[in-house]
């Protein structure tokens, strides 16, 4: 019931309020009309009238004694009551007082405003209207007036003054409420009657079929779902029963499916925990098979430091006999050209001492060269090229230079091998005392050096951009022949990757304090998806049989997570790109992590967005 109320309160307020405004819109124009039109229209009418007799009498032999009492005759006991009469003034051109019959409250002036229009209208016909009320001006008994002034113009168009007379409101004050109250009945009937017809149409139309859809839905909630509503209609109540009617359908419809679907539910949660369980089970076996590959990363590596250490001991320890042999081949076979004496001299000085720690080695070795070139007289090698079985002197000159070149590029490598062998070897003991400060431009020169070989700086461009601190290289406290290593093997699978030529970008910057990024990137052939989550797998390679270990980006992974830092792979749709954060200073990892399981936990490839 509280709809059929709420109906009520509309329909009301809607009628209500729709008589309201009809109500103010006819009040206004009744007493518009009654105010002003009525008045008006009486008072034209008037004018017209006492104009024309006005104008006679002025132009007669005694206008004011005749106008005086025509005037007084109009206001008098025996004038025309209907005419609501009250005062008549009439000024002459000069704005002088011919007559003035009646009263009012207050004396009438020429210069007020509508005497003046009438004064200066161009129509002879004209008529000024005012209310008294703006003059404050009121007749004997306080009655509300209004005042016409009219010029009174001859027939020959010369202005004989102005009239100025007074009306009484008192009749047209009596018809407005009159009206006003015929009309405020007949509004109040007109809008019960509205509010009545309205009612009965919208519940028949609306409440009712409401009602009868209310019940509906209550039996349904009840649980009764036979129920059903029987309304026929082409219309939004017929669209709103049809929808019920569906709805009832489909919870009938619904309950059915319900069992299927709890069934459903329950086969696909043991269909879930299966998938679950199987996975699990490929992730603990693929554990299983990183944790053996780390194991016997381990065990290569620990076995690799015994191994190598003698042969590259070993060969280190050619070298300066090496240097000392190739040295004194260059000063037996070509002597230096005139005026350059001492140039061979100076330019084996830096070897002297090298020379003489291996004596014996380079007089073992003085014989075999001898024998290389024949054990002729030494100025037998340095003929002219064109001379029969003349050496080439400058030829064979840079012939020694690119070996006592070459003979730099072994010590040095030899010696990088021996330390990585030494830390590798050592990794596990490896401690704080053994950090270095070391600058990172230095560790990326080096390696860029190492690189060479692979067309690292020759056929494929390198470009480093590392940031300053304080306006000082970047520097960190880590052990730099590891940290070099890990360069190295990015620089060496960049330059694998690349066939002819392309470019190699390093660049870095600072995460806070304590931390720095370093990121490689190259315009290689890139990583396959696929293998993105396995490449720091150990013995994991793409490459062909004989070209790859597969154990450059796990010895990274195991050396920058022996820094305290990370590193990982982004994708890309082209080429590779790597991304390593280290701290500056080196926070040690207790463990060795090449150990047997040591990286089980924490080889799992990062793939970056």
């Amino acid at each position: 019931m509280r709809l059929k109320t709420e109906l009520h309160r509309i329909i009301g307020l809607c009628a209500g309020l729709t008589f309201l405004v009809v109500g103010l819109v006819a009040l206004w124009s009744v007493r518009r009309f009654h105010r002003v039109e009525y008045v008006e229209s009486r008072g034209a009418v008037l004018a017209h009238v006492l104009r024309r007799v006005c104008v006679e009498k002025l132009e007669g032999p005694n206008p004011v004694p005749e106008l005086t009492e025509f005037f007084e005759h109009l206001l008098g006991p025996g004038g025309e009551e209907d005419l609501d009469l009250v005062s008549a003034v009439i000024y002459d051109p000069e704005r002088r007082v011919l007559i003035n019959v009646g009263a009012t409250s207050r004396e009438h002036d020429p210069g007020e405003a509508h005497v003046e229009k009438a004064y200066s209208a161009q129509d002879p016909e004209a008529v000024e209207v005012e209310s008294g009320e703006v003059f404050d001006r009121w007749s004997k008994n306080g009655e509300e007036i209004v005042e016409f002034a009219l010029p009174l113009v001859g027939d020959r168009g010369e202005r004989l003054g102005v009239l100025v007379f007074a009306l009484v409101r008192r009749g047209a004050r009596a018809a407005f409420y009159r009206t006003v109250l015929l009309m405020f009945v007949t509004g109040a009937a007109g809008t019960a009657l509205l509010w009545f017809v309205l009612f009965k149409m919208l519940d028949r139309r609306i409440l009712q079929p409401i009602l009868v859809l209310s019940r509906g839905i209550e039996a349904v909630r009840g649980g009764d779902l036979s129920a059903r509503v029987e309304i026929y209609r082409h219309d939004e109540i017929g669209t709103l029963v049809e929808s019920f009617n569906d709805l009832i359908a489909v919870l009938v419809e619904r309950d059915s499916l319900q069992a299927r679907l709890e069934e459903a539910n329950r086969l696909e949660e043991a269909h879930r925990k299966l998938e679950e369980a199987h996975r699990q089970l490929k992730a603990a076996q693929e554990q299983l098979i990183i944790t053996e590959k780390h194991a016997s990363l381990g065990r290569l590596v620990h076995g690799l430091n015994h191994e190598l250490n003698n042969p590259l001991s070993a060969a280190q320890n050619m070298l300066p006999p090496l240097e000392a042999a190739l040295a004194e081949l260059r000063s037996q076979i070509v002597p230096p050209p005139a005026g350059e004496d001492g140039a061979g001299e100076d330019s084996a000085s830096p070897d002297s001492e090298g020379a003489d720690d291996g004596a014996t080695a380079t007089e073992a070795t003085n014989a075999p060269a001898q024998e290389i070139v024949g054990a002729a007289d030494p100025t037998t090698f340095s003929g002219s090229p064109s001379s029969p079985g003349g050496i080439d002197s400058a030829r064979l000159r840079e012939a020694l230079d690119d070996a006592a070149r070459a003979v730099g590029v072994l010590e040095r490598s030899i010696r990088r091998a021996i330390n990585i062998v030494h830390d590798l070897g050592a990794f596990s003991k490896l401690t704080t005392a053994d950090l270095e400060w070391v600058e990172l431009q230095t560790v990326v020169d080096e390696a860029i050096a190492a690189c060479e070989p692979e067309g690292i700086g020759q056929r494929i461009s390198v470009s480093v951009d590392l940031p300053l601190v304080d306006g000082k290289p970047l520097a960190l406290k880590a052990f730099p022949n590891l940290l070099t290593q890990v360069f190295v093997n990015l620089l060496t699978n960049s330059a694998h990757a690349i066939e002819d030529t392309g470019r190699v970008r390093i660049w870095a910057k600072l995460l806070g304090e304590d931390r720095v990024r370093i990121e490689i990137d190259d315009t290689g052939s890139g990583i396959p998806k696929e293998n993105l989550p396995k490449i720091f797998e150990p013995f994991f390679t793409t490459k062909e049989q004989g070209k790859g270990s597969g154990l450059g980006l796990a010895l990274c992974l195991g050396i920058v997570q022996k820094h305290g830092g990370s590193i990982g792979v982004k994708k890309r749709w082209r080429g590779a790109h790597f991304v390593i954060e280290l701290p500056r200073v080196a926070r040690l990892e207790d463990r060795d992590p090449f150990a047997s399981g040591s990286l089980a936990v924490t080889s799992t490839t990062t793939v970056l967005g």
